[in-house]
């Protein structure tokens, strides 16, 4: 399933208080898409590793009460203890903790209790695990514990992907980048001898070290190299090559540029129009709705009519309007713009 169905199957789930468990690769996203489906709801997660744990860490310990002369246990403080607690658990990882550890977890996950603690009523219990084949470390989970659980296959969806990228600001040159080479977002390969390779995660990486830009060009290109791999980092650093080429976006944005000289090379127009989008972005959130940012939304229609052909003028306006939440229809000559493109941008 993709994520964004995922999303939806944890929210049925969630209504009927039926354990998730979501198998996938390494750095896929299974992680974020639980703290969105926990946010959108306003819950807080409790990510459990029960690899890093003893049975006992979950269970509780035993001491002597004298005042009824019996063992009683000790409630877990990694478990919720607020009665009207709403929390999710987590168990990220699960299929990495030794079966001892796991069998810990039958009683939890089914029955909703551990001995005498009971799991609070609004509390949703959430797995997550690598496969066997996945060069992870994973011991195989016994049938008790698999047949405790609902499974879910993740299926990593660039669309998806991408949504969420622009949506939280991942980095232009990653997002223009992976947008012409979606086939590099995820290349797990359990065969590859390779320590770093490409995942939405190690992407993020990049984009992190990008926005950090305070090393020399061979310093960026290993750590770039030590997140995806030596292959995709050597595509990567050429695309912002011919990015670093492209005219300044705040000098389009003025008025400055009308024309761009390489509208043939894909590359560089994906660079351009998401370039462009995040510069947008950028000046909405200092000026808002001001005359001079309906301005520039203005040149931008004008620009991307004028140099790009229609596939990339949609890409450019989806995003302004779909993930950046830009109030581009009130620029002066949307209606104009709108004449050629708004069923495509609509349909994409």
């Amino acid at each position: 399933m993709r994520p964004t169905e995922i999303k939806l199957a944890l929210d049925v789930a969630f209504g009927v208080r039926l354990p998730v468990m979501m198998w996938g690769s390494p750095g896929i996203g299974k992680s974020e898409v639980v703290a969105q489906v926990a946010a959108s709801r306003g819950r807080t997660v409790r990510d459990i590793r029960l690899a890093l744990l003893d049975p006992t860490d979950l269970r509780g310990i035993p001491f002597y009460n004298p005042e009824k002369n019996t063992a009683e246990w000790a409630i877990a403080s990694i478990l919720p203890q607020d009665p009207d607690s709403t929390d999710v658990i987590f168990l990220d990882e699960i299929n990495a903790a030794p079966p001892v550890i796991q069998a810990a977890a039958y009683q939890l996950v089914l029955d909703r209790r551990i001995g005498e603690y009971v799991l609070p009523d609004q509390v949703d219990i959430i797995a997550a695990g690598n496969r066997e084949g996945d060069k992870a470390v994973t011991f195989k989970m016994p049938t008790p514990l698999l047949n405790r659980f609902i499974h879910l296959d993740f299926e990593v969806k660039f669309d998806d992907w991408y949504d969420w990228a622009v949506q939280n600001k991942v980095h232009e040159h990653v997002v223009g980048y992976l947008n012409h080479q979606k086939g590099k977002l995820n290349q797990f390969d359990p065969k590859s001898k390779s320590r770093g390779f490409p995942t939405p995660r190690s992407w993020v990486f990049v984009s992190r070290i990008l926005a950090g830009g305070h090393g020399t060009s061979s310093v960026l290109r290993g750590l770039i190299a030590g997140a995806v791999g030596e292959g995709a980092a050597i595509e990567f650093t050429t695309y912002r090559e011919i990015y670093l080429t492209l005219p300044d976006p705040a000098d389009v944005l003025s008025g400055k540029v009308k024309t761009m000289r390489d509208k043939d090379n894909l590359s560089a127009c994906y660079a351009m129009i998401t370039s462009l989008s995040y510069e947008l972005q950028a000046e909405f959130e200092k000026k808002q709705r001001s005359k001079a940012w309906l301005d520039m939304a203005a040149i931008y229609f004008d620009f991307i009519h004028d140099n790009f052909r229609p596939e990339f003028c949609v890409m450019g306006v989806r995003d302004c309007l779909k993930n950046m939440k830009l109030p581009m229809i009130q620029a002066p000559n949307w209606k104009s713009f709108a004449k050629d493109y708004t069923k495509l941008v609509m349909a994409a």
